[in-house]
């Protein structure tokens, strides 16, 4: 029932009134049902950790990830930094752990990999030889993360000979207040920020949080890419989960255009059966970010992605002029239904916009090694930009 209202509540209320609520969900750590089960069966797993070579570690450093299993190009791109980590700090434990908080879960079910996911009990009980802590924490949860802090945490941060925080601005949109940071300047002077996308990642957004910034852009393995002919594909449309004022009209006007299209909404998806989805589509659209998983990788799947142009995400203001690429959701509207009509039955049209953007995409994203620069750059104290008036760290 619970998980029910949930759903109901993420479609139909106004897109402000779930950011509170989203914030209020997480400061009081809030259930609906799931997490208390799934914190259960969590804990017996990770009872069963050896910790004994984090108790034993000089130098921890810490990716702290949401206390709910969910998906998300955030979360795809911390687990290559945790590996990326491991690679550049080999004398460190680097792992994983949920935010501190009563829930918990021990193992990304919803993409490949091999990690185990900690506690954050499992943590900050553990750093009897820990001289150097780093905790990568999401930006969503940074304003949060001090309340979270029991009595004991505090005192072992706080006797720790060197604490770091690094936030994952991942999101400028999700990126707290200044001064709702302040409270993790009472745990240590070194905190920072590391910008995944390269148009928030200038002096500006430095200057606005205060704080160091590193460029780290994110990254996301595209090897298990599933890749489909124009033949190959289904006449299906699908879109985002991501809520906006003119989704509604878009969408309705796409399915009177076109009734012998299967309009069907991305949601409750495995990484595979996500990209599997998405390789069997003609058209994906982006209600979100715009720069996202819903507009980029249909361009590896030889599909199109569909999407509206802001100066956060994208990496060019070339991209306003690609094709589907609209400078408002206005003009989606207007556009789209056109635009589709043009290239959906013809196979030299349609493969040449797909190809020619995914080339765009290849030369300019997701390159494996700048992000491993950019990350021993934050290890190795060299940062992107200081806040004005700020010594860089040497």
């Amino acid at each position: 029932m619970m998980l029910y209202l949930k759903r109901i509540l993420k479609r139909y209320l106004p897109p402000k009134v779930k950011t509170f609520l989203k914030e209020f969900i997480v400061k009081h750590d809030i259930d609906f049902g799931r997490k208390a089960k799934q914190t259960k069966a969590a804990i017996s797993v990770q009872n069963q950790y050896n910790l004994t070579p984090l108790q034993a570690a000089a130098k921890i450093i810490v990716f702290l990830v949401p206390n709910d299993a969910e998906i998300s190009g955030g979360l795809l791109s911390i687990f290559q930094f945790v590996n990326f980590t491991r690679e550049i700090e080999k004398n460190a434990v680097c792992i994983i752990s949920t935010i501190p908080g009563k829930y918990t879960y021990e193992k990304m079910i919803l993409f490949k990999n091999s990690e185990q996911i900690y506690r954050w009990e499992q943590v900050i009980t553990s750093c009897h030889q820990c001289s150097e802590l780093i905790l990568h924490v999401p930006e969503y949860f940074a304003s949060f993360f001090y309340g979270f802090l029991s009595r004991r945490d505090l005192a072992v941060l706080r006797a720790l000979p060197k604490l770091r925080i690094n936030i994952l601005n991942q999101n400028i949109d999700y990126m707290p207040s200044r001064e709702s940071l302040y409270s993790l300047y009472s745990l240590t002077s070194d905190v920072s920020q590391s910008a995944g996308f390269e148009r928030y990642a200038n002096q500006d957004v430095c200057d606005k949080f205060g704080m160091p910034l590193y460029f780290v852009p994110s990254y996301i393995n595209l090897d298990d890419c599933v890749v489909k002919e124009f033949s190959e594909k289904k006449k299906l449309i699908l879109f985002s989960n991501d809520q906006h004022s003119d989704k509604k009209r878009i969408l309705s006007r796409i399915q009177d255009e076109f009734i012998d299209y299967e309009i069907r909404e991305i949601s409750g998806l495995t990484y595979a059966k996500f990209l599997e989805l998405i390789a069997q589509a003609r058209f994906v659209i982006s209600f979100g970010e715009g720069f996202d998983g819903y507009y980029i990788q249909p361009y590896y799947a030889k599909s199109i992605g569909i999407s509206v142009y802001n100066d956060r995400f994208f990496p060019d203001s070339a991209m306003c002029d690609f094709p589907f690429v609209y400078s408002s959701f206005e003009e989606m509207y207007e556009k789209v239904c056109d635009d589709i009509r043009r290239v959906k039955d013809s196979k030299e049209d349609y493969e040449e916009i797909s190809s020619s953007v995914h080339s765009y995409l290849v030369r300019t994203i997701n390159h494996p090694e700048k992000t491993v620069v950019g990350l021993k750059n934050v290890y190795d104290h060299k940062v992107t930009y200081c806040p004005d008036g700020q010594a860089r760290h040497t």
